[in-house]
Formats: structure tokens, sequence, C-alpha cells
């Protein structure tokens, strides 16, 4: 019994193929949680376990490509004889000595290239180069993915086509982009796979544009000597419960982001024009007699094009001829079970953009509502609360109740005494384990903190201070409660 090997988009989700859209997308959510990037660090394998879960996803729910990937990869399970040499028809020998002789000719016109391109560029190609040398290219790319697939995921935009086929896009683009080979390929030929296109090879740049275009304002590149704007800080109220479970939370900030109507250019005519007055070099010589047949020469910047060199003759009149203009700017950012409180999360290049600098960076400071914490306090990995019992249950024991608790899998915590067994004022019980969870490696088991529940016995009638005495002689053992 002979099965053929296949290439199955039903394995990564660990569906067979009679499951419904609606089973392939419970699997997808689950198994994208469990491998996302921001929850795996560093990770490589896990990284590559996402995307691969990403396109069988999108070939599992899409109507037309479902039907014609199982046609193509139906496992065979009949029994076949594999025919000898001289039983082997010879038109198929035939076209294998072809296919051999197409793919030989193919490697050497290949070779070929590649040596005409390293002499072209030295020692080493571009993309050689670029992967040598850890440029912030693939940082680019990973971080770009991660941001676009969140924003243009069809469960948060249902019925949305554009979004839909802009999340395919975004895949196909990254999986080329991602793997150097297919990267060579796409610049010489014009083709991922290397097969030669009527228009020769690819402009490499605009598939990297994809990952910028709608996904925010997009990234100036550093040109030398031009200085970086200044970082922007951004607080993000979140509830004790999203700390605790961890979240993808949306939000919108007010920043300085590129005018449309000009496209960043501040022209109405998205054109800059050479300066009359220093003719384009950004400053002006100016001469001053300073006695009978001496004269100084003294370079300053020029007072028209402040020293760029370039003018606006018909300033966009929405941004005034500036390039930017205020507005909100849409975000997506998961924050971690256990993410600590007060911490910051960086989004480079996010920050004001402006024609005259490169973008700063956007930092969001994670704040936490206290006015949402259901009663608890947060001190570190640990958690604490004060619960309040009466004078009977303090007494004599025999009560039990249940408390709302923070984990959205196990939302209940039951707290209880047997009958006649008393509960001192200030008695602290500690429940193991019950505390926030603890950000670890991806590889290592998850670990939380302790719950501590402080108790406080409500005496009926009277003055507090009054009644302070009896309930002190009550006290057994002295049982010290934690510093709040």
């Amino acid at each position: 019994m002979i099965v053929q090997a296949i290439s199955d988009y039903y394995q990564p989700l660990g569906v067979d193929r009679s499951a419904t859209t609606k089973e392939i997308k419970s699997a997808y959510k689950k198994l994208a949680l469990k491998y996302h990037p921001d929850k795996n660090p560093g990770d490589v394998t896990a990284f590559d376990r996402f995307v691969e879960i990403g396109k069988a996803y999108e070939v599992l729910c899409d109507p037309e490509r479902r039907p014609r990937h199982d046609a193509e990869r139906r496992p065979t399970h009949e029994a076949k004889r594999t025919p000898t040499h001289s039983q082997r028809p010879k038109q198929s020998q035939q076209t294998r000595r072809q296919s051999q002789q197409k793919r030989k000719q193919s490697q050497k016109t290949r070779k070929q290239s590649q040596q005409t391109r390293k002499q072209y560029h030295g020692q080493k190609t571009t993309h050689e180069t670029e992967q040598s040398n850890h440029s912030p290219f693939e940082k680019q790319i990973k971080s770009a993915y991660r941001q676009l697939t969140l924003k243009y995921h069809p469960d948060k935009n249902p019925g949305n086509d554009k979004a839909h086929d802009k999340f395919i896009e975004i895949g196909e683009a990254y999986e080329v982009l991602s793997n150097p080979e297919k990267r060579r390929n796409y610049d010489q030929y014009g083709d991922p796979e290397g097969r030669p296109q009527p228009g020769g090879g690819g402009d490499f740049g605009d598939m990297f544009a994809q990952f910028f275009d709608g996904g925010g304002q997009g990234r100036r590149q550093q040109q030398p000597g031009q200085r970086k704007g200044e970082s922007i800080r951004a607080a993000l109220d979140v509830a004790l419960k999203d700390f605790y479970n961890g979240k993808i939370v949306e939000f919108d900030v007010m920043m300085m982001n590129d005018c449309e109507s000009c496209k960043g250019t501040g022209s109405e005519d998205n054109q800059k024009h050479t300066c009359p007055k220093c003719k384009g070099q950004g400053e002006i010589l100016i001469q001053h007699q300073i006695a009978p047949n001496m004269i100084s020469q003294t370079r300053q910047v020029c007072p028209q094009c402040r020293g760029k060199g370039k003018v606006i003759t018909h300033p966009c009149k929405q941004c005034q001829g500036q390039g930017v203009v205020r507005g909100p700017r849409h975000y997506d950012i998961y924050i971690k079970p256990g993410q600590p409180r007060d911490s910051a999360h960086v989004l480079e290049g996010e920050g004001d953009k402006n024609p005259n600098w490169i973008p700063g960076d956007l930092i969001i400071l994670f704040q936490e509502k206290l006015d949402e914490s259901w009663g608890y306090r947060r001190v570190g990995n640990n958690l604490y609360r004060t619960e309040p019992i009466s004078l009977n249950e303090s007494l004599y024991g025999g009560w039990e109740r249940q408390i709302k608790f923070l984990d959205v899998e196990d939302d209940i915590i039951k707290l209880s005494r047997g009958v006649g067994v008393p509960v001192a004022d200030g008695e602290v019980e500690v429940l193991v384990g019950k505390g926030m969870p603890i950000l670890v490696d991806h590889d290592e088991e998850e670990q939380f903190g302790d719950l501590f529940i402080e108790y406080k016995v409500v005496i009926p009638g009277g003055s507090p201070n009054k009644q302070q005495p009896k309930a002190k002689a009550f006290v057994a053992g002295g049982v010290k409660k934690d510093e709040l």
C-alpha cells in the first residue's frame, strides 16, 4: 500500500477534510493565539508556525481555493506498481530528457546571471549584502506583517471583501519577502518561482511597499544628515482583568499625519521646484567691501528656501504647505498576560510626521484602571484583597461565599469556613497560584503569583474605636498582614 506524500493544509490546523468553515475558524483562532509572535518573541519556529497556520486558513476559508486544493492534493491509497525501465513509454522518456535539459540550461543561465550581478554589485549581490549585514529590512517586514494581519484579519472585518483580499495579499507578499530565494527570483525574473516574465525583473520596492499601503502613515528612510524627531508618549488605560488574561487593545492617538491631499509634500501639485535665489544650493554668497580693493565673502543659508534648495510654488490649501495635518491614528497592540503595570511599548518610527525630519517613536505607557479592579490590588506578581465578614461568621464559622475572579476560564473563587472554625480580624489566607501570570520565556511552563485574602470583621453597632479592644483580645496567634 503506497500513500503519496502531500502538502495538506488541513494538517497545520488539526482538522479533517469534512470540517466546516466554522470549525476551521475556531481552530485557527486557538492556534494563532498560541503561536502569535508577540507571545513568542524571538522564537523562529513559532513564527513559521504562525505563518503556516495563516496560509492554511486563507486557502481553506476561500470557497474557490479549497475545492481546488482538495482535488489536487487528494491522497492516493491504491496499490501502485512502479514500471520497469523497459515498460516506460518512449514518449515519457523523451519528455523527461527534455525537462532535464531545460533544468540544466536554467541552472546555467541562473549561475551566469548571478555572476554578472556579483560583478556589478561587488563581491555580494544586493540581497546577500542585506542578509549578511542583518539590515532592518527583516525587522520592518516582520513588524509590518504582525500589525497588518491584525488590522485586516477576516474575523475583525466580517463581510469586508476588501479587507479579506488585503489580508491574502499581505500573506502572499510576506511569503516572498521572508524567503531569500524567492526574493532573488522576484527581483531577477519578476516571479517568485523563477519563471522569466515578459516584463523582466519585478520592482522589489513595490512589493515591500504593500506592507505599508494603508497600514498607518508608513516610515520614511533616514537620509544622511537628516535629524530624527522627538518621541511621543501616550498613556493607555487598561483594566486589571486585561492585564491578567491578555488582550488586543484598539485605540486612536491624535498625531501629526501626512496630508492626504498633497501626499505629505505640502505642494498642491505634489512637486517642489528649485529655489530661484540660491539655484538649489541651499546657501547664498554675500560679498562685503571692507576697504578699497578688499572684499570679504561669506556664505549664508538661503532665506527663501531656508537651506533646502527647493521651494513650494503652489502651497496645499488643506495643510497650508506644511505637508502634515493633525488627526487620529489607529493602532492595535497586544497586551501579554502578566504585562507589568506602567510598562512601555515602543512603536518605532510612529511619532509625529514632518517633511523636515524622520519621525521619532511612539511610546505607549500601560496604566491600570484602578476603578475596574473588582476589589483586587496588584503588587508585583501577587494579588491582594480585603474580604469583610460578619461577627457571627468570625466567631462560629459555617459559611461559604463565591467571589468574582479575573480569570476568564476560572472566574469564581470559593471562600469558606467549617462550623466552629473561627476567623480572626486581620487574618490573611494565601491562595497559592491565584495571583498574576508571570512573564516567562516561550519554552517555560506558566507561572503565577499568589492571592492574599485579608479578612476584616465587621462589628455591628457602636463606635469602631470602642469595639477595637474586644476584637484585639480575640486575635489568636497574631497573624501579621502584609503592608499594602
